[in-house]
């Protein structure tokens, strides 16, 4: 019999507070874990929202593009990573390349 062992477990998803909070401030969220088949685990505490350091998005141009793809698109906000390896942009769960990320 094989044993499967996780080093490291990546959870993504959105999560809307219905607390409002400070740009500054810290907010601590619970996660909750479920395998298939078996009882679902709280972890009070598992995650730490800063609003200071979440990426926000305060600009996407152009507003549409071609069916056929290949529209350039700039994305403005703020906190967002300074290396384009870091960075991923999806739309409608496809994959974008990244071409430049700027700073300034």
């Amino acid at each position: 019999m094989s044993k499967c062992q996780f080093a490291e477990i990546e959870l993504e998803g959105i999560v809307l507070l219905t607390t409002d909070i400070a740009d500054t401030s810290s907010y601590k969220c619970e996660a909750k874990v479920k395998q298939r088949d078996s009882n679902e685990i709280t972890i009070a505490d598992a995650v730490d929202y800063r609003a200071d350091k979440t990426a926000k998005i305060t600009a996407i141009t152009p507003s549409s593009g071609t069916t056929a793809g290949g529209t350039v698109i700039i994305i403005k906000g703020t906190n967002f990573f300074a290396t384009k390896e870091n960075t991923k942009v999806t739309i409608d769960g496809i994959d974008c390349p990244v071409s430049a990320v700027s700073t300034a």
